[in-house]
């Protein structure tokens, strides 16, 4: 008998028998990386993949720890205290003591429908067969928020600032008519729908929604909404914000349309109204892509990024006033020529460098320029003072180097990830499934 969706589960698979083949005991501290350590204090450290295996780095702390040994990892994601770790492999979940302790399996067929809670060690993911679940790693207790039989095929989760609620994608289209995006009230498990899609007729390929994530008061979500159409929706769709309680589109009537539906390519300032977004059509990212900014207060969205730039990765600073981005020139010609297009493409993203700027485009600087590399994907410290970023060079190895917040004193601190792309998706690259950074 069923008496609450919200029953608290005792899973033998927490609590016996956990899978951790191809987990190390904790104690593996091969040196890897032969970087110079200057960082020695701080707390802060990194989850990445090498080798196809997950390694821990502290950076006051030169050694690595291996965590896993038998490839096919990918997707590291620290929780709130830094003390555990979620990440792929094989098409499951697993999440693991940052020390390598407790390394186990938590769900088959999990793609991007997992995330850390915002203010506390629990994680939340979501499978056709065990419907939305939340799980405490330190106790393994588990309780299924949603029943599986109500909403299947989840995209992205997303926890609230405040911890209170889910954002989630459903992408079911048949005759249950369930897809869209939805909110999930943690304490009473109560679902809402925020945007629902709209199946295809005779006139339209159908209507489906994206979720970017959450604005920084926890009062709006900003969407991507477009065809359900794979092909239309690869070259841009439109952009906007949902008010979670009232359903209201908060730029209805100043909507940002062409952004490519990329996870990286948003983000949400600390300040309540400001958001960043990678505007442009088109899925190729080495021409028409500008770095805009979003008041939701005002309305406007304004470019900040230079003009011939085409934008390919950006980061807030932890106070908001600022900006960093990779970017290099646009290629507006890629496809005309001689036909020798993957040489082409390689010698344009190469010249990627990291650049800064004020959210009100002010104060535009270079901040990297060697030519030996291209530079992406610049993350803060939790200070504002330094900044990791991943440099690719000629031979498409991948490493990760930290520099001062003014572009000072870069210093590689991870010798490689791999086997990370190069390429991507027409020169996008999920960067976050080769690290990810816990700041302290």
């Amino acid at each position: 008998m069923k008496t609450n969706r919200a029953i608290i589960l005792i899973l033998t698979v927490f609590l016996t028998g956990l899978l951790t083949t191809g987990c190390s005991d904790g104690k593996n501290k091969n040196q890897i990386s032969k970087a110079d350590s200057e960082l020695n204090g701080s707390p802060e450290k990194i989850a990445f993949i090498q080798g196809g295996n997950l390694w821990i780095k502290e950076l006051s702390d030169d050694p690595v720890r291996q965590i896993t040994t038998d490839g096919g990892a990918s997707g590291p994601s620290w929780s709130k205290t830094g003390k555990w770790i979620l990440f792929h492999k094989k098409n499951q979940l697993w999440v693991t003591g940052s020390d390598g302790s407790n390394c186990r399996v938590v769900a088959d067929n999990v793609s991007n429908a997992f995330t850390w809670s915002t203010v506390e060690d629990v994680f939340y993911y979501g499978t056709d067969e065990q419907g939305l679940v939340s799980v405490k790693p330190e106790t393994n207790e588990t309780k299924v928020l949603m029943e599986p039989s109500k909403i299947k095929d989840f995209g992205r989760l997303l926890n609230s600032p405040d911890g209170r609620y889910l954002a989630f994608e459903s992408f079911q289209t048949g005759a249950q008519e369930s897809g869209g995006i939805w909110k999930l009230n943690i304490a009473n498990n109560e679902v809402i729908p925020l945007l629902k899609a709209i199946g295809p007729s005779s006139e339209t390929m159908g209507m489906l929604s994206h979720l970017a994530g959450w604005s920084a008061d926890g009062k709006a979500i900003y969407v991507w909404v477009g065809s359900q159409s794979a092909s239309l929706t690869a070259d841009g769709v439109d952009f906007t914000a949902i008010d979670i309680k009232t359903g209201e589109d908060l730029l209805q009537n100043s909507r940002r349309s062409g952004s490519l539906v990329h996870k990286n390519w948003f983000a949400a300032g600390p300040d309540q109204n400001l958001a960043a977004l990678i505007v442009g059509t088109g899925r190729e990212t080495w021409v028409n892509k500008q770095l805009s900014v979003i008041n939701l207060q005002t309305k406007d969205t304004d470019v900040v990024s230079a003009q011939g730039q085409a934008v390919s990765s950006f980061a807030f600073s932890p106070s908001g006033a600022q900006l960093v981005y990779s970017a290099g020139p646009e290629e507006k010609d890629m496809y005309n020529g001689d036909g020798n297009y993957e040489a082409k493409i390689r010698a344009v993203m190469l010249k990627r460098h990291i650049w800064g700027v004020n959210v009100d485009g002010s104060s535009l600087k270079q901040l990297t320029n060697d030519s030996r590399y291209r530079d992406e994907y610049p993350v803060w410290d939790a200070k504002g003072d330094k900044m990791l970023f991943v440099r690719v060079d000629k031979d498409d190895k991948a490493s990760l180097w930290q520099m001062e917040a003014d572009g000072s004193n870069p210093k590689q601190v991870i010798d490689e990830l791999s086997p990370a792309d190069w390429f991507g998706f027409y020169g996008y690259v999920e960067w976050d499934q080769w690290f990810d950074y816990w700041r302290g």
